[in-house]
């Protein structure tokens, strides 16, 4: 009973258990949730073509650690150094310590072992990492022959030079290359900004796009209108030619209640993503089939950019 759990288990524990443990155990009651968790966590959450091996894994995530989340690769390497001594010289580190070692190489290992693998992914623990360089860095100084006054000179001024090695990778790193890709600040809020303000009027709305945003989509839609339902995007999970995109398409325009559809082709690169098959060549067999459908009408249409590379319509249910 609840005494005996009590007595077994430490109060942190139980703590852990009551705020954490039980909110997750409770919601894998809600119907489908319990199984979308066990695919998403499985096997089988594995992208079209990519290689589930262990290397590939750490080398993409290498990879990504030192690009995305480092103004240079011999800055991640240095702090995948530093957490190597605190881990040698955990015996001089406080108590609690632990804690930070074990989330950074578990969030790494676990990371790398699932098949579904992105550069997001690393959020959730790329924190540990540096936490544990620092921790190597100032266990490496607290072993040093030095006066404590000394030791804090000495850290000072590594953090400077840190400071000041950055800069210049920074200037010309991969957030400085997008930008200059990018010189008049495009951003995706162009295109559902073209078309937002003309579907108030709609109970339910439909997207069906090749942008594959469907959170922006959606939250586009609450912000404007204050509502919190009345709309659903067409999406396929994972594509394996235009056949997919083309069957799927096909039931969603005959199934969905819409009243009004927004139609998104974009042909910008940046909004393929090639390792789920959302790529122009296999979502345009969607555009197509709403060309070919004859439940809505087109209304209205624009050009969010210059270029031509995205165009929107609008397209009305038809009377019946």
């Amino acid at each position: 009973g609840r005494a005996a759990f009590a007595a077994a288990v430490p109060a942190g524990a139980r703590r852990l258990f009551a705020w954490h443990v039980l909110p997750i155990a409770l919601s894998f009651l809600v119907p489908k949730r319990l199984a979308a968790f066990l695919w998403f966590v499985g096997p089988t959450n594995l992208p079209l073509g990519a290689d589930a091996g262990l290397a590939a894994g750490a080398r993409a995530y290498a990879i990504w650690f030192a690009e995305g989340y480092h103004a240079a690769p011999w800055m991640a390497a240095l702090v995948v150094v530093l957490a190597g001594v605190g881990l040698m010289l955990r015996r001089r580190l406080a108590p609690g310590h632990e804690a930070v070692f074990a989330l950074a190489l578990a969030g790494a290992l676990l990371t790398i072992l699932h098949p579904q693998r992105q550069p997001r992914f690393i959020h959730s623990w790329v924190a540990a990492w540096w936490i544990a360089a620092a921790l190597g860095l100032g266990a490496l100084l607290a072993a040093a022959p030095l006066r404590a006054a000394a030791r804090r000179a000495v850290a000072a001024a590594l953090v400077c030079v840190l400071v000041v090695a950055q800069a210049e990778p920074l200037r010309r790193g991969a957030a400085a290359a997008r930008l200059a890709e990018n010189p008049a600040g495009r951003s995706d809020l162009d295109i559902t900004d073209s078309y937002v303000g003309a579907i108030g009027g709609y109970r339910n709305v439909g997207v069906l796009s090749t942008v594959a945003a469907g959170a922006l989509l959606q939250w586009t839609y609450y912000d404007r209108h204050r509502r919190r339902r009345g709309i659903e995007s067409f999406r396929v999970p994972m594509v394996r030619g235009p056949e997919d995109v083309r069957n799927a398409a096909r039931f969603w325009l005959a199934t969905t209640a819409a009243d009004a559809l927004v139609l998104i082709d974009s042909r910008r690169p940046e909004h393929a993503i090639a390792s789920l098959g959302w790529t122009p060549d296999n979502l345009s067999a969607a555009v197509e089939e709403v060309e070919r459908q004859t439940r809505f009408r087109r209304i209205a249409s624009w050009r969010p950019e210059a270029g031509g590379l995205v165009t929107v319509s609008l397209w009305e249910a038809v009377p019946r």
